[in-house]
């Protein structure tokens, strides 16, 4: 697949994807932080997993095929998070091999959490703030790092591609699909440790982003 050269916007994909970057350079925004792609690298993105992407005008990707069994082994070993690792060199440079080495990639090669942002500038620790539960106004965060709302939102836009809202309320819908993937509690509770108002409040933003009740959400969540 070819990737749009201007940008892909924060979406998410029902079932969990092994990419693999065959050609150009890729950039990808998560709530989590920001990661780079280049040919050979890959990704593995767990079902739901909300995320945007920018490639260059020749970058291009392949999603390889997984079996059920090799997903459960991935679920087990880290729960409900982003992966990234490298491909051996063989299979860099022979790129329609990779079409049958799904579950080869998931078991060979080593791969690492992807790191979450920084707090190295005032965005960043506003994008923190924003992750937490807590219902701290937007308003008072821009305030605490000497930004004016609209500045806020602007630069908030540039760097994150969403607003300081719709970044809150995609925080916690991570928050909670976390929690659904990797813990029996409640949708009650879950709702109250993500930060939503209540349980009826949480389904509802659970129905618009996925188009799923709670409980096909939660089976699609876990692949064993």
């Amino acid at each position: 697949m070819r990737c749009d050269p201007l940008h892909q916007p924060f979406h998410r994909h029902d079932q969990a994807r092994l990419i693999v970057f065959v050609r150009g350079d890729y950039r990808e925004r998560a709530i989590e932080g920001q990661s780079r792609f280049r040919p050979g690298d890959f990704i593995i993105r767990p079902a739901l997993f909300a995320h945007d992407g920018f490639g260059s005008p020749d970058a291009a990707y392949r999603t390889l095929p997984v079996s059920r069994a090799a997903w459960t082994r991935v679920h087990a070993d880290h729960g409900w998070s982003v992966r990234t690792g490298r491909l051996p060199a063989e299979l860099i440079t022979d790129p329609e091999a990779l079409m049958h080495t799904g579950d080869v990639v998931l078991s060979d090669c080593p791969t690492k959490a992807v790191e979450p942002a920084g707090d190295r500038t005032r965005l960043d620790r506003i994008a923190r703030a924003l992750v937490q539960p807590s219902a701290t106004p937007t308003g008072e965060l821009a305030e605490e790092e000497g930004l004016r709302p609209w500045q806020l939102t602007r630069r908030f836009l540039d760097r994150y591609g969403l607003t300081p809202t719709r970044f809150r309320q995609q925080a916690r819908l991570q928050t909670a699909l976390k929690l659904m993937a990797e813990t029996s509690l409640s949708l009650a509770a879950i709702a109250a440790d993500a930060g939503f108002a209540d349980q009826s409040h949480f389904c509802r933003s659970l129905r618009t982003a996925t188009g799923q009740s709670p409980s096909d959400t939660r089976r699609a969540l876990l692949v064993a």
